[in-house]
């Protein structure tokens, strides 16, 4: 009997329980107590500002680009005559066989004063292309052309006076170097000699020696071309700046 009462409490006591409800599982904290936080803007790079050219940037471009080179125009060659020869003006110096043939078809080769005064633009050309002055004497050469010797004598008398192919200017002296400034003036006179039958002469002065040199043409077909020049070949005064006794 003591039994079954025991066995009937149990099942009320277990009846009881069923009904009550189940304990909350506990709140677990998320780890770290983390709190997701907004993601961070990304930083912003400054923009870069084009970089501003210095007033010596600006110099140094402006220096290295090349100047305007003036054409050459054979019209603004100027020939005058004078009381004793003529005096010839250039503006601009020739500087290829082109620029000395449109001197010749422009004034002509029938005076051997101008075509001295010529020879003496295109010996001028020589320390800056010797090759174009070379050409350019060969159109005053006429049916004789510069032979290699030739050539080779000019450049062995000018490798050390490399101011002589200028001297010839006037104002070109050796105080300044010979060193001439546009007009480039060239005065060419009478030879009071009279030369053989079919060759004339022409004679240029150089602040460098005390007497003229001369140069001699040949004549054919009532044209002159340059036949001898060996005479503005010779020594002239030092320039002062090679001269220890300036």
């Amino acid at each position: 009997m003591k039994k079954i009462l025991a066995v009937l409490i149990a099942i009320l006591m277990l009846a009881a329980c069923g009904n009550e409800p189940a304990p909350e599982a506990p709140v677990t904290e998320l780890e770290n107590n983390s709190v997701s936080e907004p993601a961070s803007e990304p930083e912003e790079t400054p923009s870069e500002e084009p970089e501003k050219e210095t007033s010596e940037e600006k110099d140094n471009e402006s220096a290295s680009e090349p100047e305007e080179k003036v054409p050459f125009d054979a019209k603004n060659v100027l020939i005058e005559e004078t009381s004793d020869g003529i005096k010839v003006s250039f503006e601009v110096l020739p500087e290829n066989a082109e620029d000395m043939q449109a001197i010749v078809d422009e004034y002509g080769i029938d005076d051997p004063l101008k075509v001295t005064a010529y020879f003496i633009a295109a010996v001028s050309r020589y320390n800056e292309a010797e090759n174009d002055a070379f050409a350019m004497i060969d159109v005053l050469r006429g049916p004789q052309p510069m032979s290699d010797g030739d050539k080779s004598f000019m450049e062995e008398r000018f490798s050390d006076k490399l101011y002589l192919p200028d001297a010839y200017f006037e104002g070109a002296e050796p105080a300044n170097d010979y060193k001439a400034e546009a007009p480039y003036v060239i005065m060419v006179y009478d030879v009071v000699t009279e030369a053989p039958e079919g060759y004339a002469y022409g004679e240029v002065m150089t602040a460098g020696a005390e007497n003229p040199r001369r140069i001699t043409l040949r004549e054919k077909d009532g044209n002159f071309y340059i036949w001898e020049y060996n005479g503005i070949l010779l020594s002239i005064k030092l320039p002062a700046s090679e001269d220890p006794w300036a």
